[in-house]
C-alpha cells in the first residue's frame, strides 16, 4: 500500500454497490471530505472525519474498500500531504 495514490472516481467506478445502505451513506461522507482536500477547501470538518482515529465511520468506509482505517488515512495523506495538515492549496 505504501506510494498508492487514492483516486476517489476509481472507487467509485470499481464498487458501485458501495453507493447502497450505511456503507454507501459513509462512503459518501467520505468522498466529500476527500474531495475538500482535492481541491484545497480543507474544512476541519473533513480532515476530523478522516483524520479521527475513534471515527467509527472510517472503520466502515476502510472495511468496505478492503483496506485498514489507517491504511487508508495514509493513503490520503500521501495523495494530499499539505490538505492533511490543514494547508490550503489555494493561496
Amino acid at each position: 500500500m505504501d506510494g498508492q495514490k487514492l483516486d476517489v472516481d476509481e472507487i467509485l467506478a470499481a464498487e458501485p454497490t458501495l453507493r447502497k445502505g450505511i456503507p454507501g451513506l459513509w462512503l459518501q461522507v467520505f468522498l466529500m471530505s476527500v474531495r475538500e482536500l482535492q481541491t484545497g477547501d480543507n474544512s476541519e470538518a473533513a480532515r476530523y472525519f478522516i483524520f479521527d482515529p475513534g471515527n467509527f465511520a472510517m472503520d466502515i468506509v476502510a472495511e468496505e474498500l478492503d483496506l485498514s482505517p489507517e491504511g487508508l488515512r495514509r493513503m490520503i495523506r500521501e495523495s494530499f500531504p499539505c490538505a492533511w495538515r490543514g494547508e490550503s492549496k489555494r493561496t
